[in-house]
């Protein structure tokens, strides 16, 4: 079983750099066979509009609370291994004087998640690498694609 769950920046609530959806899950049916289990999680982005005055000196990340296990870590100084939610980088795109910040969905690997979430919320956090709010894209929209597969190990 795979499906896709559509996230347009206009309909959350926040800040574009951190924004909340409301999704139900329980619309999402099982598999014949009651099918629960692992997913693999891709991504796609693209920012809509000018507003941007990103550079390639400048590449945000995707963090994202579903409300389940996300099999994505940090690795640090110390001696740890830190669940991050972390979904993959978006990078500059510029068309004339315009720029744009994207990902595709081969641009970043699968996040494997441990069953479907159980709130309906989605959280959507784009971040500097230092993992500060990327504020840079609050003056405009995006459009974001989850595609969840199937995942048997």
């Amino acid at each position: 079983m795979s499906f896709s769950v559509f996230l347009n920046s206009v309909n959350g609530s926040g800040s574009t750099s951190s924004s909340v959806y409301q999704f139900n899950w329980d619309n999402i049916k099982q598999d014949q066979d009651g099918y629960m289990g692992k997913y693999k999680l891709y991504f796609s982005f693209w920012s809509v509009g000018t507003g941007l005055t990103t550079s390639a000196s400048s590449v945000p990340i995707v963090r994202i609370n579903l409300g389940t296990t996300q099999n994505s870590y940090s690795a640090s100084t110390s001696n740890g291994t830190a669940n991050n939610r972390i979904l993959g980088y978006l990078h500059p795109d510029q068309i004339g004087a315009n720029h744009n910040i994207l990902a595709n969905y081969y641009d970043n690997c699968p996040v494997v998640i441990n069953g479907l979430p159980s709130n309906n919320q989605i959280t959507v956090e784009i971040l500097n690498a230092s993992g500060t709010a990327f504020t840079d894209i609050d003056a405009v929209e995006y459009l974001m694609t989850l595609y969840f597969e199937r995942y048997d190990e």
